[in-house]
């Protein structure tokens, strides 16, 4: 097993749009700037957006980890 790390150019944008879709989410959750949404739907947009977060989290760092597959 290699323990080299691969980082190029789409896996530096991949970590970038990790940290956006969490903070957006938690943006969507806890500021009083989207009050007029439903609080049912701004917790389900913000629930979507951190856990779609951390799903691209977890591609993006066994991208980076193993750049065979």
């Amino acid at each position: 097993m290699n323990n080299k790390w691969n980082f190029n150019a789409m896996n530096i944008f991949g970590i970038f749009m990790v940290v956006v879709y969490l903070c957006a989410g938690t943006y969507v959750l806890v500021t009083h700037y989207f009050d007029y949404i439903p609080l049912e739907i701004r917790v389900i947009l913000g629930g979507f957006l951190i856990l779609y977060g951390i799903f691209r989290g977890v591609r993006v760092y066994f991208k980076i980890k193993n750049p065979e597959s």
